[in-house]
């Protein structure tokens, strides 16, 4: 077997080398000839689209010379340009023979030729127009370049049609060579390998037999092993660490590890809240997490049961409880098998121990046996970390405690030192030492008498005994007071202290003493004693009277100026008096204080002026502020300041009567200067306005600024200057009054402005068909000694109740600015008409009525403008009168100017709103039909030539005619895309109109 092995494998290796030889040789002839193949047809289809792009380029080069499409110029410059990099794509396939490289260079010129002579024809119809295109069309030697381009082109893709053809055959032969060497090489190597496979598997079985006696030995040791590592790696892992979830993480880690356990977790039972919390969990997923955080021992759980019963729960397709079912199936261990055993710690249960096995079979002793032994190392590990545990948190709170305690001492804001029963300090603060002007290590172990309470305030020694600081742990009470306490550098600062006995048992061992500086404290208090004497002389003294109540409005002290200003002589007159029950308060300001309920204040209340009565000088006024006195929240008394204000009260009279005075002349100051702002602003907007509209608007909405709170109305006289319309009106609507006649207006009767009153009917204008209350305005508009309409307004803003000298002003005011407003506007609308009737005249033929020629030219570029930013066409018609100057000749001037007169008038009555008729000069015309095609507009020529057939013009007494007209039409942008282009298209139809007999329309194609 050995020998016939090596043997088979060799000569297996020699047939597949040989095979593959054979292979490779046959694969490279194959790949040459689909690589020439490939050029090859890469080169035909290149040819084609070389071919067709020549053609392409001379159709669009065709349809551009009969259309001038800017659509057409572009394709044709697209497609010339891609036949040069066509040509150049040609030039760059690879491995081309000799042949197909000279007909290139053959090719390359003629094709240069070809695409100049079609860019001459090209420019020629861009620059000239379309003959000009048509004569530059390639000649018979163009048609020569053309044939002998496409000759040469079918040569090259004869020749390589062929050449692939040859390819094609050459490697089928070669497909079907490798084919009949792959299935003879496969048909020897299995044959082989069978026989290798037979040999090689009795030998395998043999050995397979002998493999299985010596794998169940080692499978008894390896067991062995492992049990022994496992207790080993557990025992390591439990006694690592002294926390108790770091201990439960490594040792179930370990378990993992050795057992293959699909999922575990070890629990620690809470006895305060009556639940298991999990200590160590793995192989459940995130969202089960939260689910197995904590078992209450009081639900009918597995583990809960495991810990009730002190019993270890093995289990294998065994029913669960209700309580465990949702969170073994959350957790994704319904068809697993697994343990559950208590943790002991001296033997009462502190958690559980479970592993999860994926496994379908029953436990064996050996690893029930394992497990326990697990869980007893987890108890011992756990009992050693909750001794720890126990004593490490007794030492932080002691050292917590500790720097409690020293930071309260060492942070409070009083001193505190410490006494034994000798007097001696056995302790100290940092605030006391400093307070003192000492360290805390020169002040502890000595007497207080010795260092900072030894003098009385009167510079006198003070005895030992006599100190009531030492008198606490003497009596055992606790003492209070104010002493002199005495600073390390000699100087001295009050205290106030507090010494308290320190017991234990019946013994007093000391005293424990507080203080604070309170020097500040004193001399704020002798401060305000001083502030208190000079209080009480300000208040006496103070101009201002002042009154002080109590909590029920009774007086209980009053300055001397109160005094003076009730007229009483002594305090004790008035004294205890009630505030609302003063006689001289008068009765409605005792009311409104009643009302307002002034107990029941909380701030300052400025009492409004009254009229108060006093002994001292009748009437005066008197302004009192009352102020609650406020004492924890409550009110505990009132303070009213009261001052003769009589004087300022006068004077603030006169002032406001002046004020009131002067604001009415500033805001009819102010009313003068806007209407001038207005007024200047409408004049500029006057001289500005284009058209008749925008000047009417301008009035309408100057007049509402400029007249507030009025109604009015604009009126301009019609053609006839039998009526005026209402071209303006602002503020109430009035029915009726659109037009007036000018005898319904005084005003225009008189010929100047009139103001009537409409309190009498009677002097109203007719026009005015309301009801007035006010007056009414109206002001003839003239210029330059002619009519031009009405200027009418009606005061609304002239109110009853005004004033009569400001009814006055106001109606003076009013009239003057009604008058300039009105002469302003008969200006403007004088200067409009003239304008529109200039320019009217300039862009007219004064003959038949229509544009003339400059006005036309600017109609066409602005047309042509707009029509090439929409995309629109353009079509204009070119027209005259055959036979015009022989008309002229029989009939004279005069005849000749009706003729065109009337056609003026045929023109106008014939054409859409839309179009522009012009008379471009002599008897010529022109039409400019802004987005119509060629075809409209030719149609519409042809019903101008029909119409106008019928027109006659009448001279002398007798009809002249009939009228014939010749017509040519063109179209933007087919026939030019600028006026004059288009203009010289459309006389060129007039013109071919008129050679081929007139009386027609003629149209470019």
């Amino acid at each position: 077997m050995r020998k016939i092995f090596p043997l088979g494998f060799a000569f297996a290796v020699l047939i597949f080398a040989a095979f593959t030889i054979v292979f490779q040789s046959s694969t490279g002839r194959l790949l040459d000839s689909v690589h020439r193949g490939t050029r090859s047809f890469d080169l035909i289809e290149k040819i084609e689209v070389l071919k067709d792009r020549v053609v392409e380029a001379e159709h669009a080069r065709r349809e551009f010379v009969l259309s001038g499409s800017a659509a057409d110029l572009r394709h044709y410059r697209e497609t010339a340009g891609l036949i040069q990099s066509d040509f150049q794509d040609l030039r760059q396939i690879r491995g081309l023979p000799k042949s197909q490289l000279e007909r290139l260079d053959r090719l390359e010129p003629l094709i240069g030729a070809q695409l100049k002579n079609m860019n001459d024809s090209v420019e020629g119809r861009i620059n000239r127009g379309y003959l000009a295109g048509e004569q530059s069309r390639p000649s018979v030697q163009g048609g020569a370049l053309q044939a002998r381009i496409t000759q040469i082109i079918g040569q090259m893709m004869r020749e390589e049609r062929t050449l692939f053809k040859g390819l094609s055959g050459e490697s089928q032969s070669v497909i079907s060579g490798i084919s009949r060497v792959l299935l003879a090489g496969s048909m020897l190597t299995f044959v082989l390998f069978f026989l290798i496979f037979f040999f090689l598997s009795r030998e395998i079985g043999e050995r397979k037999r002998a493999e299985e006696l010596s794998a169940a030995l080692a499978k008894s040791v390896r067991e062995e092993l492992s049990r022994t590592a496992l207790l080993k790696d557990v025992a390591a892992a439990a006694s690592s660490s002294l926390e108790i979830s770091e201990i439960t993480r490594r040792v179930l880690r370990e378990a993992n590890k050795h057992l293959k356990a699909s999922a575990g977790s070890i629990y620690f039972l809470d006895e305060k809240e009556r639940a298991l919390k999990h200590l160590a969990l793995f192989g459940y997923p995130e969202e089960a997490r939260e689910l197995l955080a904590s078992i209450p021992l009081d639900e009918d759980a597995v583990m809960s049961t495991v810990i009730r019963e002190r019993l270890p729960i093995l289990t294998h397709d065994s029913p669960l409880p209700p309580g465990s079912r949702e969170r073994v199936r959350k957790s994704g261990q319904a068809d697993s098998r697994w343990f559950g055993l208590p943790i002991y710690v001296r033997n009462r249960p502190v958690g559980t121990f479970s592993l999860s096995f994926t496994e379908k079979r029953p436990f064996t002793e050996d690893e029930v046996s394992i497990f326990r032994s697990i869980a007893e190392q987890l108890g011992v590990a756990m009992e050693n970390a909750i001794l720890f545990q126990s004593r490490r948190e007794a030492e932080d709170r002691l050292r917590q405690l500790t720097r409690q305690y020293g930071l309260i001492l060492k942070s409070a804001g009083e001193g505190v030192f410490g006494l034994d029963a000798s007097g001696n300090q056995t302790f100290i603060n940092e605030a006391a030492a400093r307070m003192l002007g000492y360290t805390p290590q020169e002040l502890i172990g000595k007497h207080s008498h010795s260092t900072w309470h030894h003098t009385k305030p009167n510079g006198e020694a003070y005895p030992k005994e006599e100190c009531p600081i030492y008198a606490a742990y003497k009596d055992g009470t606790v003492h209070t007071g104010q002493e002199l306490f005495w600073r390390k550098n000699g100087t001295s600062f009050w205290a106030e202290y507090n010494s308290t006995p320190i017991h234990e048992g019946e013994e007093i061992l000391g005293a424990v003493v507080t203080f604070r500086d309170i020097t500040e404290r004193r001399r704020a208090e002798d401060a305000l004693r001083e502030s208190e004497e000079r209080f009480k002389g300000i208040f006496a003294k103070s101009p201002i009277a002042i009154g002080v109540y109590d909590s029920r409005a009774r007086m209980v002290d009053a300055n001397e100026a109160c005094l003076e200003i009730f007229g009483i002589q002594r305090p004790d007159e008035i004294i205890g008096s009630d505030l609302f029950s003063n006689p001289n308060l008068p009765e409605e300001a005792a009311l409104k204080l009643k009302n307002r309920e002034i107990v029941k204040m909380e701030g300052p209340y400025d009492f409004e002026k009254v009229t108060f009565k006093t002994s001292k000088s009748g009437t005066i006024w008197l302004s009192a502020l009352f102020t609650p006195l406020m004492a924890d929240g409550r009110i505990e008394g009132y303070l009213v300041q009261l001052q003769d204000i009589t004087e300022r009260k006068e004077a603030a009279d006169a002032l406001q009567k002046a004020n009131e005075s002067l604001s009415r002349w500033l805001s009819e100051l102010e009313q003068r200067n806007r209407e001038i702002e207005v007024f200047s602003t409408m004049i500029s907007l006057l001289q500005a306005c284009a058209r008749a509209e925008e000047a009417y608007a301008v009035v309408n909405n100057s007049s509402r600024e400029l007249f507030p709170g009025d109604s009015g109305a604009v009126y301009i006289t019609d053609a006839s200057r039998s009526m005026l319309e209402s071209v303006s009106n602002w503020g109430e609507a009035r029915p009726g009054e659109q037009v007036i006649s000018p005898g319904d207006c005084w005003a225009l009767r008189l010929g100047r402005a009139y103001l009537a009153d409409g309190s009498r009917p009677e002097s109203l204008c007719p026009h005015v068909k309301h009801k007035m209350e006010t007056a009414t305005f109206c002001m003839p508009m003239t210029a330059q000694g002619e009519a031009l309409g009405l200027f009418h307004l009606e005061l609304d803003s002239l109110r009853p109740e005004m004033p009569e000298d400001v009814r006055e002003r106001l109606k003076g005011s009013r009239e003057r600015l009604a008058a300039a407003v009105s002469q302003e506007i008969a200006l403007s609308i004088a200067n409009f008409r003239l304008r529109e009737s200039l320019f009217e005249q300039s862009i007219r033929d004064p003959l038949t009525g229509l544009f003339n020629r400059r006005y036309m030219n600017e109609l066409l570029e602005k047309e042509l403008h707009r029509s090439a930013r929409k995309g629109n066409p353009l079509g204009v018609i070119m027209l005259d009168i055959d036979f015009f100057k022989r008309f002229n000749d029989t009939y004279g001037h005069e005849a000749g100017d009706i003729l065109l007169r009337e056609l003026g008038g045929f023109l106008k009555a014939h054409i859409r709103g839309e179009d522009f008729a012009c008379r471009y000069g002599g008897e010529e015309f022109v039409i400019i039909m802004p987005d119509a095609s060629l075809e409209s507009a030719s149609e519409r020529a042809g019903e101008l030539l029909k119409d106008a057939r019928g027109l006659t013009a009448r001279y002398g007494g007798k009809e002249l005619g009939p009228v014939t007209l010749s017509l040519g039409v063109a179209a933007f942008p087919r026939h030019g895309l600028t006026a004059g282009e288009l203009m010289r298209a459309a006389d060129s139809a007039l013109y071919r109109a008129k050679a081929e007999g007139r009386d027609r329309v003629v149209s470019i194609g």
